[in-house]
């Protein structure tokens, strides 16, 4: 087996026909390996492959309940214009953004972590809090 970015003896795949490689990642993407097959998908998760491929025949789509991107800008303009929200509106953004904020701060303060979403702060932890907002120099201060 050649060796590529997924070191000796590891199977990764690209992820369009013809192009899978065992070693090689042939693309952006991400690679899941479960019990039953792997599922990749493509640079942002909006192609997905079940592989093998004949795991295909089983597999029956969840009905689709988002509205698709029709492109980032055209997506925008839509939303301006009073039709459906954006797909990247911020009722579902900053949620994320929050959580992947906590999720950054776990990594430096030990222990558990309790969260405040409404007051943005964490209960039990002086030393996480000290993260939450950032601490400006003299002269950078934002002026609200």
């Amino acid at each position: 087996m050649p060796q590529g970015a997924g070191g000796p003896g590891v199977r990764v795949f690209g992820t369009r026909a013809g192009t899978a490689r065992p070693g090689i990642l042939s693309q952006n993407g991400a690679v899941f390996i479960g019990t039953k097959g792997i599922m990749a998908t493509t640079t942002r998760g909006e192609g997905v492959h079940l592989l093998p491929a004949a795991r295909w025949k089983d597999y029956v789509l969840p009905s689709q309940i988002l509205t698709r991107s029709p492109g980032h800008m055209l997506d925008w303009i839509r939303a301006c214009k009073g039709g459906d929200a954006s797909c990247s509106d911020f009722s579902i953004t900053a949620p994320y953004a929050e959580w992947l904020a906590l999720a950054a701060i776990s990594f430096r303060v030990p222990g558990k972590l309790e969260w405040d979403s409404k007051n943005l702060r964490f209960t039990n932890s002086a030393e996480a809090n000290k993260y939450v907002k950032p601490i400006f120099r003299k002269g950078w201060e934002l002026k609200l």
